[in-house]
């Protein structure tokens, strides 16, 4: 079954998403919309960062890889 959440009120929203996720992708495959595509430039190198010692996979849904 799809389960939506919508989350607001977070003080640092990128690091929220960053944290939602990775706990997301750990059990299921995650979509991110946004209609906004800096918003996504800066979302995608929030990902890299965002752990120090683990990655959360993820790709743009027009590359290649996707």
């Amino acid at each position: 079954m799809t389960r939506i959440d919508f989350y607001r009120y977070a003080e640092d929203k990128q690091h929220y998403a960053c944290r939602l996720a990775a706990k997301a992708c750990r059990s299921n495959r995650v979509v991110v919309y946004s209609p906004d595509p800096a918003a996504l430039d800066r979302f995608d190198k929030a990902l890299w960062a965002y752990q120090a010692t683990g990655f959360v996979p993820h790709v743009r849904a027009g590359s290649p890889l996707a």
